[in-house]
């Protein structure tokens, strides 16, 4: 009994040990399950990053290829244009030199009406003179072109006229950065030739058309600026208009000479007549013409402050032009040009640096006030019909609050809340302030 005890009680101990081991077994089986799950969980993800940066390598090849052919395309353009920029330059001096100094016959008759072929003409209208390693070329360009304006060959021809006109403004309109102040002489010259054709702006309607521009230097300058031609019209008053401005009027309010007000007087008359044509319009819009006016509006000078104005009436009217015009107008630097106008409506232009007031002189009578009184009220009615139409659209609401022109737009109410001549304005408005509200 002893002895089958004792081996009862080994057996005890061996059944122990091994439910001991296969408790060690089954935790060890539990870990290893768990950390089979774990690998796999990792495994997926790895998976799934992997499909990621797959799709990332693929879309950073897309986004390689098209910056390729964006850079491809830009350096295409860039060495078409370079070269329309030579064939026009060679033209021009071509025709300065003159025919007889090439060693040929005069020809008689006016040029063949394509100097350039149909594509660097292209080239040449979309030309904005924007390359400082050939800018060399853009100025001789624009230097000869003062004396080319008075050429024959030029005044026969209206096609030539047209191109001349257009790299012009090309030139102008881009601004200082690509024309430096050694063309300001050269502007100048561009200036005075075009003042001229201002002289005799409504020539006689039964003048034969091969007639004009020929007898005297008023009938040659009258070509320009009051051209039959619209394009060339647009154009030349355009210039007129940028160039009496100047280079450094482009960055704020700076003043106008007395003598360039007087001519930018003229030159917006003419343009008003010019803008009662539908073609008009869409001249002055194709041609960026409202970056003009937007300089014009932030004069000192109420005698160019107020016809711009009449400008931007003319151009708010109804007609299929006024998507255009929203567009043109829907910028920060017009909400700031129209901010500093109805400022200088509302509480007159301030000191300038000097610390002279560029408004008007110190002493004033009473007509004089009442005409300044009326021609501030005009830019603010003229200038409130196209905000009160921008307003209409929720997509340029956001505009009014650049340079403080809400602010602004609420001191006009209380500047006027007593005038009840201006009952117009007041309901206008009102009419706009409202559609603001309703962001």
């Amino acid at each position: 009994m002893a002895e089958l005890e004792e081996e009862m009680a080994t057996l005890r101990k061996r059944l122990d040990s091994t439910e001991s081991q296969l408790a060690k077994f089954r935790r060890e089986r539990s870990e290893v399950t768990q950390r089979l799950a774990s690998t796999q969980s990792w495994l997926q993800d790895a998976e799934t990053k992997a499909a990621h940066l797959s799709d990332r390598i693929r879309d950073h090849e897309k986004a390689a290829s098209a910056r390729t052919d964006v850079q491809r395309t830009e350096r295409h353009q860039t060495d078409r244009r370079v070269t329309a920029l030579h064939a026009f330059v060679s033209v021009l001096f071509d025709l300065l030199e003159g025919p007889d100094q090439r060693g040929r016959a005069p020809s008689k008759g006016p040029p063949p009406p394509q100097l350039l072929p149909p594509a660097v003409r292209e080239d040449l209208r979309v030309f904005e003179v924007e390359l400082p390693d050939h800018s060399g070329l853009a100025l001789q360009a624009f230097a000869c072109l003062p004396e080319l304006m008075a050429s024959q060959l030029v005044l026969d021809s209206v096609q030539m006229q047209q191109r001349c006109a257009e790299f012009m403004w090309c030139c102008v309109h881009s601004g200082t950065k690509s024309l430096p102040a050694a063309s300001a002489h050269s502007g100048r010259r561009l200036l005075e030739v075009l003042a001229t054709s201002m002289e005799d702006p409504e020539p006689a309607a039964e003048e034969p058309a091969r007639h004009r521009g020929r007898s005297s230097g008023a009938r040659r300058g009258a070509v320009w600026c009051s051209s039959r031609d619209m394009v060339v019209s647009c154009l030349s008053l355009l210039l007129v208009l940028r160039l009496s401005l100047g280079h450094g009027s482009a960055e704020g309010n700076a003043g106008v000479a007395v003598g360039d007000a007087r001519l930018l007087s003229r030159a917006l008359a003419i343009a008003r007549r010019m803008l009662e044509t539908r073609e008009g319009k869409r001249l002055f819009l194709m041609y960026r013409g409202i970056p003009v006016v937007s300089m014009l509006l932030r004069s000192r000078n109420r005698a160019v402050r107020a016809p711009a104005a009449t400008i931007v009436l003319m151009m708010s009217a109804e007609g299929d032009h006024l998507p255009a015009m929203f567009a043109a107008c829907a910028s920060e630097e017009w909400i700031r040009s129209t901010a500093i106008a109805l400022t200088y409506a509302v509480r007159g232009v301030p000191p300038s640096r000097g610390g002279a007031s560029a408004a008007a002189p110190a002493s004033h009578d009473h007509d004089s006030a009442h005409a300044e009184g009326a021609e501030d009220a005009h830019v603010q009615e003229c200038l409130c019909v196209l905000l009160q139409r921008m307003s209409t659209k929720p997509s340029y609401r956001p505009l009014f609050e650049v340079a403080n022109l809400h602010g602004i737009l609420l001191e006009s109410v209380h500047s006027c809340a007593t005038d009840e001549s201006r009952a117009f304005f007041k309901e206008n408005l009102s009419v706009l302030l409202h559609a603001l509200e309703r962001k």
